[in-house]
């Protein structure tokens, strides 16, 4: 209920008690506006409690509060990570020291920065140094393309150029409440007991680096399980797999063969045409449905299949779009159990005749 509705039914309960009409300007005309106002407030706290003490409708802090009764925590945001090329013009004379923290950009508005992870050294005689970086700000901002970072912003001596040879890649944002509640009535709906696929798909996804799994019971045979695993970067997922194993192998039911295995990674490359609005920066609007397919292929799961009318609809939710056309992959592409779809070359150009 509204104000004006709850002031309306405690101005006819008034008159129908005394008689009387609560004057706008009286005392008890005054005290109801007033009442009406915290009642008003209770509604509404009361209508948002009902939303926040379902898993269903819950969000933010509550839909976390949720998820701890099935141990179940939100992924945090990870900066994507990559290597750094430093060069010169001429070889080094003598060896030149780089400390780690170097910062590095991209030339694109907004600037993404990233920066040196570790020390190292150019070496006398030679023109380059490769050095592993992260980006500076946590999410899919920091998954650039090859090429994209080429300016230094604060010191490495007798260094005169820098550029990224591959990909910036495992850059994450932290995990949605969408996501987060899709985990949580899986959870409900799937009860772990230590015998079940719940059992191993929860002991996967609770390390923090998984950001996916798929459990295949039988794969070697009666008895066995196997484990597929996808994390931010391919880099991560051998210890990952080690420590589920680990984990399972002390946890499992008896007489169960359990393997953890990394997910074999099926890059995709993805080319798309795009049709703006008036006013709108098509370079800009480009570099926006280039960030949408990453996000949108970085975030399917082991086993999970790339529908083309599902990267359409996130296209079209790119502001400025008005129109695309998917040229690559031209059908959808349906993975292996074992396989995870990455993005592999992204190009986004303009319609013919827009």
């Amino acid at each position: 209920m509204d104000y004006e509705q709850i002031l309306n039914r405690m101005q006819q309960k008034y008159l129908e008690y005394t008689g009387f009409s609560a004057d706008d300007a009286s005392d008890v005309g005054i005290r109801l506006k007033v009442l009406a106002g915290e009642a008003e407030a209770l509604y509404n706290q009361m209508a948002d409690l009902r939303g926040q003490i379902f898993a269903q409708t819950a969000t933010g802090e509550s839909l976390e509060l949720h998820a701890e009764t099935r141990a179940i925590t939100r992924k945090p945001a990870v900066p994507a990570t990559g290597i750094l090329r430093f060069s010169r013009e001429v070889p080094a004379a003598a060896d030149i020291t780089l400390s780690r923290g170097i910062l590095c950009s991209t030339r694109s508005d907004p600037q993404i920065h990233f920066e040196t992870t570790q020390d190292s050294i150019l070496a006398a005689g030679t023109a380059f140094v490769d050095i592993p970086a992260a980006a500076i700000a946590t999410g899919i901002s920091g998954n650039a393309a090859p090429g994209k970072v080429c300016l230094i912003i604060t010191g490495a001596p007798g260094i005169t150029a820098v550029t990224n040879l591959a990909s910036f890649s495992g850059g994450a944002d932290a995990e949605d409440d969408n996501s987060l509640r899709a985990r949580l009535l899986t959870g409900y709906a799937n009860i772990s007991n230590t015998t079940n696929r719940a059992f191993y798909y929860d002991a996967a996804m609770s390390h923090e680096d998984v950001v996916s799994a798929n459990v295949l019971p039988r794969a070697r045979g009666r008895g066995t399980v196997d484990v597929v695993i996808a994390c931010h970067t391919p880099d991560l997922e051998p210890r990952a797999a080690r420590e589920i194993e680990e984990y399972l192998s002390l946890e499992k039911e008896i007489n169960v063969d359990v393997e953890v295995y990394p997910a074999v990674r099926d890059e995709v490359n993805v080319s798309v045409a795009i049709d703006t609005a008036a006013g709108v920066n098509p370079d800009h609007a480009a570099e926006a449905c280039a960030g949408t397919v990453r996000r949108c292929l970085s975030s399917l799961a082991v086993g999970g299949a790339l529908l083309l009318s599902k990267l359409g609809r996130e296209l079209l939710e790119v502001e400025g779009v008005q129109n695309y056309r998917i040229i690559q992959p031209e059908r959808d592409i349906i993975p292996l159990p074992r396989s995870v779809i990455r993005y592999g070359n992204i190009a986004v150009e303009r319609m013919m005749g827009h």
